[in-house]
């Protein structure tokens, strides 16, 4: 009798973009070694589950005597991000459960694990606001501050949606404890038919390769993960001995040095900084580091224009509204950098940079 097919996750839909690594890791069963960093997030979602039922129980917005217990019993390197969430303060009212888990069958209803689902879920937290609108919060330890409009929000807010019909809106938020910033995503019943359609393509799939469907390798930043990485992944033994193969080479090799710096900035997003150092001693890294990016208003646009006549420094043709803030960075337009300031918006993003250690000209990424 042959095994039943496990449901659809957030973490299983990502490993199908490799076939390869799918049916290693979920077929054969050689799956990825505990890693210090998947530990670390584990343990962080657990003390967050626990503290927040604290809450609910209590009926408090936030318990800062129980929080400090909690955290003193936390492994180093996990308590350092969780001393990030020491405002942190819910609703009890609004709870409505952490790490629920929601199975659906085929036909997106809810059913319950014993019946071999056909897609899965757990929430960190789900909360609703009213008889309508819910919201959903994962909280994120990796150092990336991503787009919220993933395949897990939108998985997550189909399972709400299919399991309470009375909701009408979720609100998925993104929370990433190492940064403090939340990114939001919206759904609402309109997209259900959407929704649906994507899960039930990457079902499908998921169905064909248990079937014994072809498996193509395909390199990604998901190689990070692989426990074929560097160790009988077939990318690695083609040949390309013939013209044809030449240009696929190329072809290859062009999108493998962006996938390589993907694979870095992946795992620098897991596991933090990575550094290496060359035969002579200079040292490098991959890193995520915090930029402040500022904005002007159009209405800054006067003083701009009393400057340039005061100063008869021709500022107003050298740029657009996007490039203020590098014209403000001169020593002479210091005083007017001061005048603009009333106009400028600050935001604090995660970049990635690959260079050496110090160097502020090497390669930067959102």
């Amino acid at each position: 009798m042959s095994k039943p097919v496990p449901p659809l996750s957030q973490s299983r839909q990502a490993l199908l973009a490799c076939p390869v690594s799918y049916v290693e890791q979920v077929i054969n069963g050689n799956k990825e070694p505990a890693s210090e960093a998947s530990s670390r997030g584990s343990t962080i979602h657990r003390f967050l589950s626990e503290y927040v039922r604290h809450l609910v129980a209590t009926k408090q917005k936030k318990d800062e005597e129980k929080f400090d217990a909690m955290l003193a019993r936390m492994e180093p390197s996990a308590k350092a991000i969780l001393l990030e969430m020491a405002t942190f303060e819910i609703d009890p009212e609004l709870v409505f459960a952490t790490e629920f888990h929601i199975c659906l069958d085929v036909d997106f209803k809810a059913v319950s694990h014993h019946d071999e689902p056909s897609y899965e879920m757990t929430l960190d937290l789900s909360e609703l606001l009213d008889e309508h609108t819910a919201e959903i919060t994962d909280y994120k330890s990796q150092f990336q501050a991503i787009a919220a409009d993933t395949f897990q929000a939108r998985l997550y807010s189909l399972g709400l949606m299919m399991l309470n019909p009375q909701i009408n809106e979720v609100r998925f938020h993104l929370r990433f404890l190492r940064w403090g910033t939340e990114k939001t995503a919206i759904f609402t019943r309109e997209h259900i038919e959407e929704l649906q359609d994507e899960a039930r393509n990457y079902r499908a799939f998921q169905l064909a390769l248990h079937s014994g469907g072809p498996a193509e390798a395909l390199p990604g930043t998901h190689c990070v993960y692989c426990p074929l990485l560097a160790a009988g992944c077939p990318i690695e033994k083609n040949p390309y001995q013939d013209p044809a193969g030449n240009l696929r080479n190329a072809l290859y090799f062009r999108q493998a040095l962006k996938k390589s710096e993907q694979i870095v900035r992946t795992f620098a997003d897991k596991n933090g900084p990575l550094y290496i150092r060359d035969a002579n001693g200079t040292e490098y890294e991959a890193a995520w580091r915090t930029q402040v990016r500022k904005k002007f208003s159009i209405e800054a646009l006067p003083t701009l224009m009393a400057w340039q006549k005061k100063m008869n420094d021709l500022i107003l043709p050298k740029l657009s509204l996007s490039g203020l803030s590098n014209l403000l960075k001169a020593k002479k337009r210091q005083d007017l950098a001061d005048e603009c300031t009333g106009y400028c918006e600050a935001e604090t993003v995660a970049r990635f940079h690959i260079g050496k250690v110090g160097d502020e000209n090497g390669q930067d990424e959102d």
